[in-house]
């Protein structure tokens, strides 16, 4: 219990809010809990108080544990003046010195808690951002933006955000049109892109023509293996990270082309020995990827079957390269 008058759960697969305001977040990842991080923690301190909620996730990715996407519900105390500084952090549990080993990943927003409904905001564990934290000697973990700014698509932005704009909670738009007992959708990445193919990148505006005449249209950056992602094979790949249409992290649709972030342009013109982002795909084969849809994997609480697994007609699996970085 904050002493902003803040209820806090994690459990699961998600916490129902209070009848009173609150801020409900919702947190998932565009790429593997479990394999690209195995330590998960949330922090929230309040403008008001020097109380806090900290909760440490130390056994991510094991059965019957944490699952994503996940939620915590942030209860008002009846002033919506009093801001709220939440921290989402990832690690893997080897080396770091740190409560979540050694840092992947540091998502951080300051905002109000509303006293008169219940608020969503969905906050991505993002592939971009992996290596945008460090931990300092005492066990903090910073990020490498500078103040005031959060790392978001592989940019440093503002972190404020006014929950005035946020939609109202409903557990639809977590779940999959579902609930957090999982009988709602999740999107297939391999079984989807299997049936895609890579697409030609225009480096100008970092943007890639959508297919048409399918189910939807998707995209994804396609990784290097040993640097992450959703993966059929770790060491031949492909491994994907699904974008959001019209998510933060994902892109934005204009005139039939997909707006990608820039930082994954950034990676495609890096040297070929270091290159994280290989190419993009892209698909028409099942419905568009949002936020309300989360991805399928061992970390979902979804239990359908899963379609066959492949790669993107023009993918060439890379040659060997040595383990990659957390940059």
């Amino acid at each position: 219990m904050l002493g902003l008058a803040v209820a806090g759960c994690v459990v699961a697969t998600s916490c129902k809010p209070d009848p009173k305001g609150a801020l409900v977040l919702a947190v998932d990842s565009d790429h593997a809990p479990g394999v690209d991080f195995d330590r998960f923690q949330i922090q929230i301190t309040s403008s008001n108080s020097n109380d806090k909620y900290d909760n440490p996730v130390d056994e991510l990715g094991r059965p019957g544990l944490l699952t994503f996407p996940t939620t915590l519900s942030i209860v008002s105390n009846d002033d919506p003046s009093t801001s709220v500084h939440i921290r989402v952090l990832t690690g893997r549990a080897s080396g770091g010195g740190t409560r979540v080993g050694a840092p992947r990943t540091l998502r951080e927003v300051v905002t109000n808690v509303p006293s008169d409904r219940v608020a969503l905001l969905h906050l991505t564990i993002d592939w971009l951002c992996v290596g945008a934290a460090k931990p300092e000697p005492d066990g903090y973990v910073e990020g490498l933006c500078p103040e005031g700014l959060t790392c978001i698509a592989g940019q440093c932005v503002d972190w404020t955000i006014d929950s005035a704009t946020l939609p109202a909670y409903d557990e639809a738009d977590v779940f999959g049109g579902g609930s957090r007992r999982g009988e709602g959708e999740c999107f297939d990445t391999l079984a989807c892109f299997a049936q895609g193919a890579i697409a030609d990148v225009s480096l100008d505006d970092c943007s890639v023509a959508l297919p048409g005449g399918g189910s939807g249209s998707n995209v994804a950056l396609v990784v290097a293996p040993t640097e992450g992602g959703i993966c059929a094979d770790a060491t031949s790949g492909p491994c994907l990270v699904p974008l959001g249409a019209g998510a933060r992290e994902g892109y934005a649709v204009t005139g039939g082309r997909a707006l990608l972030p820039r930082a994954a342009c950034d990676r495609l013109a890096e040297p070929a020995n270091a290159r994280k982002v290989l190419g993009v795909a892209t698909t028409a084969a099942c419905a568009t990827k949002t936020e309300r849809v989360p991805t399928c994997g061992p970390w979902s609480p979804y239990r359908k079957p899963l379609g066959a697994a492949g790669a993107p007609a023009g993918y060439t699996p890379p040659a060997p390269r040595d383990a990659g970085s957390d940059g």
